[in-house]
């Protein structure tokens, strides 16, 4: 998870998943994935991408972009308990 651009309001970071990379592009006002491409790819695969993995993804993309920053990670505890109640 080394590579890293900004884009104005908006952060990518390389998240390994079952063996592969992929850039992951997390939209930081709302924190959540705006597109993933698989490294060194140009189509966006969000799209087919299961809602599960896309939800994990975000959470490894934003924890390595606050550790990048040297920022506290804020954990939504209402999101995991929607989790852990299955909303």
């Amino acid at each position: 998870m080394s590579k890293r651009r900004n884009i104005r309001d908006i952060e990518c970071v390389t998240i390994e998943y079952e063996g592969s990379n992929y850039d992951v592009v997390v939209g930081m006002d709302v924190e959540e994935v705006e597109e993933v491409f698989v490294v060194d790819g140009d189509t966006d695969i969000s799209p087919v991408m299961r809602k599960s993995v896309i939800d994990w993804m975000l959470e490894k993309a934003v924890e390595e972009i606050h550790w990048l920053e040297n920022q506290p990670l804020f954990v939504d505890m209402n999101q995991r308990e929607r989790e852990i109640e299955g909303i």
